[in-house]
């Protein structure tokens, strides 16, 4: 029960704070989210900072029922979960997951556990690409967009535009295929074969890639 919790703690908390923007763009601006974080994941650690500032006071501290042992429990557990949601490490933590759980080489549970909490936590953290197709596609126009005022920003300062999941050139059919296909497939995959009763989500995913695929292959006639 503490992990499941844990798990839906840390979804609330875990872009809290957001600016709108990525690591890189954070980082090549060199303002306050460096340097107070640092360079190494400055928005998860934001995000960190804001749930204990939220859990410190009173009127919005949602584990003040827990004895003190697990409280510690459930802001260590999300804590790991908010950080594991940095893309950056998105390679790395696909790399543990695949190998010490798709190929069941890991044989420890509480690290299987873990493995699995990020892989929930990660997928929640991209879960419209498994939404139904009329509001994935509705938030996928909205984040591109984003992207795209990113890149303006970056080329206004005079700084090289920030390679984010999709690139902002190509248009949101093209970077849908390659973001779902190359990036959220796989580590959904991951979690539907750990959990069966994910199965519906994915299904979501592969219809709105499939859809992605015959609109860019329209495109390209």
């Amino acid at each position: 029960p503490l992990e499941r919790f844990s798990c839906f703690f840390a979804s609330l908390c875990h872009d809290a704070g957001h600016p709108g923007r990525t690591n890189p763009y954070v980082t090549k601006q060199q303002g306050y989210f460096n340097k107070t974080y640092g360079n190494d994941s400055p928005l998860e650690k934001h995000h960190v900072s804001i749930m204990h500032e939220l859990i410190e006071q009173n009127s919005t501290d949602l584990l003040g029922g827990l004895s003190v042992e697990d409280r510690a429990t459930v802001v260590k557990n999300a804590e790991m979960l908010i950080l594991a949601t940095d893309m950056a490490k998105h390679g790395e933590i696909m790399k543990a997951v695949t190998t010490g759980l798709l190929e069941n080489n890991e044989t420890d549970p509480a690290v299987r556990k873990v493995l699995l909490m990020k892989t929930l936590m990660k997928a929640a953290d991209i879960n419209n690409v498994q939404r139904p197709w009329d509001s994935h596609e509705r938030w996928c126009s909205v984040l591109h967009e984003e992207f795209h005022a990113q890149a303006a920003d970056e080329k206004a300062n005079g700084w090289p535009v920030s390679p984010p999941p999709v690139d902002p050139s190509a248009d949101v059919t093209g970077g849908q295929v390659f973001f779902i296909g190359q990036i959220a497939k796989p580590l959904c995959n991951v979690l539907r074969t750990m959990l069966p009763e994910c199965q519906q989500q994915y299904d979501c995913l592969e219809n709105n890639v499939e859809r992605w695929t015959k609109i860019n292959a329209r495109k390209k006639e």
